[in-house]
């Protein structure tokens, strides 16, 4: 039985350290595995990058390659903002966190509520189309903005807002405007025509992430 109980604890033991080894060759071949993906996966982007290298401007990819150097192109949107007849409303968004924002193109669309049937209280909402001529414009809607972390304005006054591009024809700035992160655009909409009006503006753009940011609007500063 002494002996029995010997050779059970050296079979054990043996299976023990097979088992280890086992285990070791096992890691041994997993990292081989995920070395050979990484280098087939290096390679494969060494050749897209060379490739992307290899094309024009107009056709580069902007989001390929380093994070500080990418790009994407980017919308921000105000909600619908009820305008009432003689009165003020405001409207903004957020350039959020993840990278600044440099503005390209801005959009406006305007509607009008009216009433339909069954009853006084249902409503739609009526597209005022400026390609319509006169009756899809809006009469006494005015607007400005700024740029609220900066202090920068860039209107000096309340100015039409049929002044300002609408969908098939995109108002695109002479020069684009860079916003920081966490920055607010913010807008400021009158109304001193006939009848409420319902604004939204959309603003086209670029998401970058800039080196040394902060020296860009270091000196831009509006009281």
């Amino acid at each position: 039985m002494s002996q029995l109980k010997v050779n059970t604890e050296i079979l054990r033991a043996q299976k023990a350290d097979a088992t280890l080894q086992v285990s070791k060759l096992a890691a041994k071949v997993l990292r081989k595995e995920v070395d050979v993906v990484q280098k087939e996966m290096d390679a494969g982007m060494s050749e897209m990058l060379t490739r992307t290298r290899n094309l024009p401007p107009w056709l580069a990819p902007g989001n390929v390659g380093d994070i500080n150097l990418v790009y994407w192109p980017f919308f921000f949107t105000t909600p619908l903002i009820p305008v009432l007849q003689n009165s003020q409303a405001t409207g903004s968004f957020s350039v959020t966190r993840a990278a600044s924002f440099v503005m390209t193109k801005l959009v406006k669309t305007v509607f009008q509520k009216t009433a339909v049937a069954p009853g006084p209280d249902t409503y739609n909402y009526e597209y005022l189309d400026p390609n319509q001529g006169a009756a899809g414009f809006a009469p006494g809607l005015g607007f400005s903005w700024r740029d609220a972390s900066s202090s920068r304005l860039f209107v000096d006054r309340t100015i039409a807002l049929d002044h300002v591009g609408n969908p098939r024809f995109p108002w695109t700035l002479d020069s684009p405007q860079f916003f920081y992160p966490n920055s607010t655009i913010e807008y400021l909409f009158t109304n001193s025509g006939p009848q409420d009006y319902y604004v939204r503006v959309v603003v086209q753009g670029i998401r970058v992430r800039v080196d040394g940011q902060d020296s860009i609007l270091s000196t831009v500063s509006e009281s």
